[in-house]
């Protein structure tokens, strides 16, 4: 994994029901790169959260979506760490 991607920022967004079809809504946007649905609502990992924020929010008004909360998440610097030491094969095998 380059260092670019592992460094994506991340939006979460919490709505009062799940989507019917998220990949549709959150696969449209085109600065997501990733999602995951939780029990709150989705994680998202995009390119660009300024571009991404608010398309993401029209996005999820188009499709019905009740939207309580549209936030950037930020990840500590040990998060970013063990992430890529996670992905680093070399330091896997040690």
């Amino acid at each position: 994994m380059s260092y670019a991607s592992s460094c994506s920022a991340a939006l979460w967004t919490c709505g009062r029901a799940p989507l019917d079809d998220p990949q549709a809504v959150l696969g449209a946007v085109p600065e997501v790169e990733g999602w995951e649905q939780t029990p709150s609502g989705y994680t998202l990992t995009v390119s660009d959260p300024d571009r991404a924020a608010p398309a993401l929010a029209r996005a999820l008004v188009a499709a019905n979506a009740n939207i309580l909360s549209l936030a950037e998440s930020h990840h500590s610097l040990e998060d970013i760490y063990l992430k890529l030491i996670d992905e680093d094969v070399e330091a896997r095998s040690r």
